[in-house]
């Protein structure tokens, strides 16, 4: 895997966030609901190949690193990145289908903030801490 590839990941993780937000922030869940939930399946799609990719390419790669910087940088990444899994699993467990949608409408604006925040940082430091090590 290359640098590009998890770079369009990202892309698309922030777009599918993007549009999830503005159809929660429209406060319309009986219309939205359908489209909210379809997103957040997709959106847990990509999050999945991407986390898997990354476990079985690239924290491996960069742990064989010669340099103990590297080597310790995927590891802590990849420990990390467990806890940012979780919390992703519950957000989407909670609201990827119609139902789920509207029985936690008065709650899912606040929490979508929180899940995206914390999957906003770890894409930035990604690319700024990370990415730099590959090709």
């Amino acid at each position: 895997m290359n640098r590009d590839t998890y770079v369009k990941h990202h892309e698309e993780i922030r777009e599918l966030m993007n549009t999830i937000e503005k159809l929660i922030k429209e406060r319309q869940p009986e219309k939205n609901a359908d489209s909210i939930a379809r997103n957040v399946a997709v959106l847990a799609g990509k999050v999945s190949v991407h986390l898997s990719l990354e476990d079985k390419y690239l924290y491996p790669k960069l742990a064989e690193s010669t340099e103990e910087k590297i080597r310790s940088l995927a590891i802590r990444y990849q420990k990390q990145m467990g806890g940012i899994a979780s919390n992703f699993v519950i957000y989407k467990d909670k609201y990827n289908t119609r139902p789920e949608v509207l029985e936690g409408a008065a709650k899912i604006e606040k929490e979508t903030e929180v899940m995206f925040k914390e999957l906003r940082n770890r894409i930035e430091k990604e690319e700024q801490e990370l990415y730099q090590y590959i090709g």
